[in-house]
This record gives C-alpha cells, sequence and structure tokens, in this order.
C-alpha cells in the first residue's frame, strides 16, 4: 500500500477547513480558496491526480462535512459552470455601510 501524496492531503486539509468555516457562517478570505485552487492545478499538473479525481473529492467532502449534496444545491453539472479547479465556495457578502453622504 503506497502512502498519499503530501500534497493531496494538504488539498484535503484546505479543503476541509474552508468548507467547516463557511458551513458555520464564518468568513473564509477568497485568498485560502485560491490557495487551495491553485494547489489542485498543480497537482493536476505534476500528473498526481486528476481533475475528475479532485471533483469528486470535493462532492465527497462537501457531503461529509454539511451533509448536503453539491449537486442538489448547484445541479448535475455544476462542474460545468465552475469550471476545474474553480470550486462553489462562498462566503456571505459583508455587510457594507456609506461612509460618505451622497
Amino acid at each position: 500500500m503506497s502512502a498519499i501524496n503530501p500534497l493531496l492531503i494538504a488539498i484535503t486539509e484546505r479543503l476541509d477547513a474552508i468548507i467547516i468555516r463557511l458551513h458555520a457562517g464564518l468568513d473564509c478570505p477568497p485568498a485560502d480558496q485560491l490557495r487551495l485552487e491553485g494547489l489542485m492545478q498543480a497537482a493536476v499538473l505534476v500528473s498526481i491526480t486528476s481533475e475528475a479525481d479532485l471533483q469528486k473529492l470535493f462532492e465527497e467532502r462537501y457531503q461529509d462535512l454539511t451533509g448536503r449534496c453539491i449537486k442538489t444545491q448547484f445541479g448535475d453539472a455544476w462542474a460545468d459552470f465552475f469550471q476545474f479547479p474553480s470550486l462553489p465556495l462562498f462566503a456571505k457578502p459583508a455587510p457594507v455601510q456609506p461612509t460618505t453622504k451622497v
């Protein structure tokens, strides 16, 4: 049995951390998601895994951590709209208060 690649471990850990934070209603900086997507793209570029396998990992981790199916929320073709390495993860928009008078 071969060991799991350290890059895949890092991807899974970051993915879990982001999903957990967002599902709890907490903030997650967009940079964290962009870094995760960059690691995913790097893993494919160096032939550690495939786009399809990483998208499947995302679906499985999302289901396990939130109890919801990503396909139920975004449709069966979610990956066509969020093309690899993009993931449908969103923080709630921050409330914006005007600081100047109009």
